[in-house]
């Protein structure tokens, strides 16, 4: 069966999520299939509100505030990653300070897609109530070095986020942060339509002249996830020269 490619929407910056949608949706639009066309109106609606909102948003603000708290989501999922994985460690030791540790993170739930005020109160909180446990604890768990990262960074965004005449600023954050977990959604829930048109259309007698159709559409997003994908494996490789230039004394 035929399968929208995956794509990691999160390393996706705004402008790209928002291309990638319009470019998907444009897809649909000329099928024949009048439930494919209003399978992504919920995508175009949420596209649109997305581009709204962008528009009339300081783009620098936007922008820093973005990348401040890509950060302290990336020190958070790294943070529970290093914890889990640790749970089962071969060496009792660290299983067990692992075990302390994660009780009281557990208690708190992924706070990265929350909106700004609610995502920095969890955090907040997280940060209040692990400072407690003795540093030999969470050295011997293996996320001292997480835990410090994740403060650093927290400190960072609220520096950026407080400073100045910050309540329109943050206003606009939290809409656009808003939107774009909006879209995400809409993306993801526009691609179970799609996958589950394909396995209608591959197992059902009455969707046998609409096969080719499913394919084309199908093939047509693949090649727009696909063009996405390469943007990002070549940024990656960029990063990667970038990183290994330095280490080589070349820049």
């Amino acid at each position: 069966m035929k399968k929208i490619q995956n794509i990691a929407l999160g390393k996706l910056n705004h402008e790209d999520m928002l291309t990638l949608s319009e470019k998907v949706t444009a897809v649909l639009s000329k099928v024949d299939s009048e439930t494919a066309r209003k399978s992504c109106a919920a995508l175009t609606d949420a596209a649109e509100s997305f581009r709204k909102i962008l528009d009339a948003a300081p783009g620098q603000i936007s922008l820093e505030i973005q990348a401040n708290d890509e950060a302290v989501d990336q020190a958070w999922r790294g943070m529970n990653a290093e914890l889990e994985n640790h749970l089962d460690h071969p060496n009792q030791k660290k299983r067990e300070a692992s075990a302390t540790v994660y009780e009281v993170w557990k208690r708190y739930p992924d706070p990265t897609e929350l909106p700004y005020e609610e995502e920095y109160s969890v955090i907040r909180s997280i940060i209040a109530i692990i400072s407690k446990i003795p540093s030999d604890v969470m050295a011997l768990a293996g996320v001292d070095e997480w835990f410090d990262f994740l403060k650093k960074c927290n400190n960072e965004f609220i520096e950026l986020w407080g400073d100045g005449k910050s309540t329109d600023k943050q206003r606009t954050a939290n809409q656009i942060k808003r939107a774009r977990a909006d879209l995400e959604s809409a993306y993801l829930d526009f691609v179970a339509f799609v996958d589950g048109w394909v396995r209608y259309a591959e197992v059902d007698e009455k969707f046998n002249a609409i096969d080719a159709e499913v394919e084309s559409v199908v093939d047509a997003i693949n090649s727009v996830v696909n063009e996405y994908n390469e943007m990002l494996a070549e940024r990656r490789r960029n990063v990667t020269s970038c990183i290994n230039d330095i280490l080589n004394g070349l820049i």
